[in-house]
């Protein structure tokens, strides 16, 4: 004599649930690593312009307190010499935009 189980109204939605739930960890693991990447590569594009991450708004704040604010010609023309100590511009890129600032006046 077999026995056959009789099927609930319910016994189909397990493994709905079992991918639903398995599409959602992974949704999860997707954005989480996206974060990541992305604060890795902040910090890198901060360090590399010589700013602290963890330090960020204080560094800021002193910056424009110091150099003015910094839509101001000072603050702009520093910017670029900035630039160009820390290899971001040639010399003949600074001049252009020094030119180009200057020429503004």
């Amino acid at each position: 004599m077999s026995t056959v189980a009789a099927l609930g109204p319910y016994d189909g939605l397990s493994v709905g649930f079992s991918l639903l739930f398995t599409l959602a960890v992974v949704v999860v693991l997707a954005v989480g690593a996206l974060l990541v990447v992305s604060l890795v590569r902040n910090v890198r594009v901060l360090r590399r312009a010589g700013v602290s991450p963890f330090t960020l708004q204080s560094q800021v704040a002193l910056r424009y307190l110091r150099g003015g604010p910094p839509d101001s010609l000072e603050g702009r023309l520093a910017e670029l010499e900035s630039m160009e100590l820390r290899g971001l511009i040639t010399s003949d890129e600074r001049a252009s935009a020094r030119a180009r600032l200057l020429g503004t006046l």
